[in-house]
C-alpha cells in the first residue's frame, strides 16, 4: 500500500520471548527514522524487528513495533 517500512534484523539461536523484544523495540523507538523523502514524511511508518523464530505466546507487535519472523517471511 505504499507505507513505508524501517526495520531491524536480529540474529539468535534461541527464540526471542517478550522481555527481550520489548527491550529491541525500545532501541529501535528511541532511533530517529532516515529521511524517506517528502511524501513518506506524511504517511506513517512501520517499524520492525525480524527474528528467526519467536517463543510461543510472544505478541506479533511490541511497543509499536511489528515483530516478523522467518516464517512469516515464508508464508507470504
Amino acid at each position: 500500500d505504499g507505507t513505508p517500512l524501517v526495520g531491524e534484523v536480529k540474529w539468535s539461536e534461541a527464540p526471542f520471548d517478550r522481555t527481550r523484544l520489548e527491550a529491541l523495540a525500545r532501541e529501535i523507538d528511541a532511533r530517529p527514522l532516515p529521511l524517506l523523502g517528502p511524501s513518506a514524511a506524511r504517511r506513517r511508518t512501520l517499524r520492525a524487528i525480524f527474528v528467526p523464530q519467536v517463543a510461543k505466546r510472544t505478541p506479533r507487535e511490541v511497543g509499536g513495533v511489528h515483530v516478523i519472523t522467518g516464517a512469516d517471511l515464508f508464508a507470504s
